[in-house]
């Protein structure tokens, strides 16, 4: 029996290096239209405080809202909350008030008349109080460049990171 005609090594269901070989698994890396979001959102924070799923959604939403535009509040409705998660109106309420008593949420501003609340976003180590590798750089926003920027007044300057729009109301 020639070497060609030799059957092929027989490899264990869970071995995936032939996935690997013919390209079915590859890397992948989304380079447009993406946030980078904290991995112990959903490693510890969800799990070790028992999240309900509602709870979750409404912490992912502000947690893009907030750090997915570069800040750490985000402002958003209710109502807003319960079109982007998909929930009821009381739902909203309950996940909101259970995300404050856990320390996930903290209310900046209260809304009043048809102004939504802004609300500050915590991260996981500092909910839950422990040395995360997730490191955050807070630093003061530069207020009239951002309101001259708003009024479109100013170009945006040249910065290596992207620019924040401070219009947090919409996404």
């Amino acid at each position: 029996m020639d070497e060609s005609e030799a059957p092929a090594p027989r490899l264990h269901p869970m071995d995936v290096r032939q996935l690997l070989e013919e390209g079915t698994i590859t890397t992948a890396r989304i380079e447009e239209n993406s946030f980078g979001i904290d991995r112990d959102i959903f490693d510890v924070l969800f799990p070790r405080l028992g999240l309900k799923p509602v709870d979750q959604a409404v912490y992912v939403q502000l947690y893009r809202h907030s750090f997915g535009r570069g800040l750490n509040c985000a402002q958003l409705s209710n109502t807003e909350l319960q079109r982007l998660c998909n929930v009821t109106h009381t739902c909203i309420r309950k996940a909101i008030r259970r995300l404050m008593e856990e320390g996930c949420l903290q209310i900046v501003r209260e809304g009043f008349q048809h102004n939504a609340r802004i609300f500050r976003v915590m991260l996981p180590g500092e909910v839950l109080d422990y040395d995360s590798a997730t490191r955050a750089v807070y630093e003061k926003l530069d207020t009239d460049a951002v309101t001259s920027r708003a009024r479109g007044h100013e170009q945006p300057p040249d910065y290596e990171r992207p620019i924040i729009d401070f219009n947090m109301v919409r996404p």
